[in-house]
């Protein structure tokens, strides 16, 4: 049985911890991203489940990993370690999340004289099939989201900060420790596929986005592609009345 440093938990008291912390944290995000709760409030979470999440729990965790002795078991403690270093980040972060989570919800944007909420302008942008009022949406979202730029850029700061004091050299390295995947050779894979496609991707997306959208591929825009993947077309085959039976 391990125990984490300083206390009398063990390993498996973490996971249920954990597991704890995860399904409050998502209830959280589904209140919040749905519209039922106008703040999130990830800070109030930590509060009441994020104790257990330190340092110490997470250099108890490595250790452990390194004295399994099975495929499987070193697997199951990086997992771990993946989740117990992403909630000791979250308890800095959520101040800067749960700030950023109640301003994007109460932020609007104004077009033609009518005002919409942030996260429905791009419900909008997908939605409306006027092309230049569907620009007009677009400009004013994007004007917005350089309003709250500032405020990401805070939280994208501080979350890299803090992968290096939990004592890992960098972002990169630190996922491709705790995920387990090799992050610059997938980049590198990637980078082959996509230039080995792009001709195959051009010939079967133009005739599509030239029928549904009405111009030529060469001349379209980023509120062109949300409305194109809107797929409206095919709203027939997913009415509302079939969706729970389904």
């Amino acid at each position: 049985m391990t125990t984490v440093s300083g206390t009398t938990a063990t390993l498996d008291d973490l996971r249920a911890a954990c597991d704890r912390y995860v399904e409050a944290a998502d209830r959280e995000y589904y209140l919040h991203s749905s519209g039922q709760k106008p703040t999130l409030e990830l800070t109030e979470v930590n509060e009441r489940l994020g104790r257990p999440f330190t340092t110490a729990a997470l250099e108890a965790v490595l250790e452990a990993r390194e004295s399994a002795r099975e495929v499987q078991e070193r697997r199951r403690l990086t997992a771990l370690a993946m989740t117990v270093s992403e909630l000791c980040m979250e308890r800095e972060l959520a101040p800067l999340v749960d700030d950023l989570g109640t301003v994007q919800a109460t932020a609007t944007v104004d077009v033609d004289g009518e005002t919409i909420g942030y996260y429905a302008a791009s419900v909008a942008v997908q939605n409306e099939e006027d092309r230049a009022r569907r620009e007009r949406i677009d400009e004013a979202r994007l004007r917005e989201v350089e309003r709250l730029n500032p405020r990401r850029e805070r939280l994208l700061r501080r979350h890299h900060e803090l992968v290096r004091e939990l004592g890992f050299p960098g972002y990169v390295e630190f996922y491709t420790d705790l995920k387990g995947i090799d992050f610059a050779a997938l980049g590198a894979t990637m980078r082959r596929f996509l230039e080995r496609t792009a001709d195959l991707w051009r010939e079967a997306v133009t005739p599509w986005f030239e029928a549904a959208i009405g111009v030529p591929l060469a001349q379209g825009r980023r509120h062109d592609l949300a409305a194109l993947m809107r797929t409206r077309h095919r709203d027939a085959w997913f009415t509302r009345d079939a969706m729970l039976p389904a």
